[in-house]
């Protein structure tokens, strides 16, 4: 940090916690634990992004940090393809075989390998970060088992069963 320099949680705080509090938005239709979801975007990469650097935050003693980081955390969690997901963005089916998966926006039902990876990141660091929601070890339980489906000879399709197979993912 050197002499002279503000420490990184007060750069933090003054570039990003704050910044990302005033683009915080009520998200149609979500919610989680009966409460009204926000986040600063409507895309699940964003989301998760942003969970990682208010996590980051939260673990340097941000407390308003600690916050966002549930705020969108809770967004992650009604976003997830799974039967608690909020009516209006369509609970799916445990028999669904994007069931515990994400994808790119919270209105869509299906889900892919590379999404659910950013959630289940997200969802590590809000845990590390000793952020907690209703339905954490669900949510990656059922991520988990997603990434299982996923999985082929030679390497992961990109969603379950449908694509070619390769090493990169």
């Amino acid at each position: 940090e050197g002499e002279g320099r503000e420490s990184r949680a007060e750069f933090a705080d003054r570039e990003f916690v704050q910044w990302l509090a005033g683009e915080m938005k009520p998200r149609k239709g979500g919610a989680w634990g009966g409460r009204e979801v926000s986040a600063p975007h409507n895309q699940t990469y964003e989301v998760a992004i942003a969970t990682l650097a208010l996590a980051e935050a939260a673990s340097s003693g941000n407390k308003a940090a600690v916050e966002l980081c549930r705020r969108c955390l809770e967004w992650i969690l009604a976003a997830q393809l799974t039967e608690r997901r909020p009516a209006a963005w369509k609970p799916v089916a445990r028999t669904n075989p994007y069931h515990g998966g994400w994808r790119y926006e919270s209105s869509q039902e299906t889900s892919d390998l590379s999404v659910t990876g950013w959630g289940l990141v997200a969802l590590a660091a809000a845990d590390a970060a000793g952020v907690e929601a209703p339905g954490m070890r669900e949510a990656v339980d059922d991520a988990l088992a997603m990434v299982g489906r996923c999985a082929g000879k030679g390497g992961f399709f990109y969603e379950p069963r449908t694509s070619p197979t390769n090493d990169i993912r």
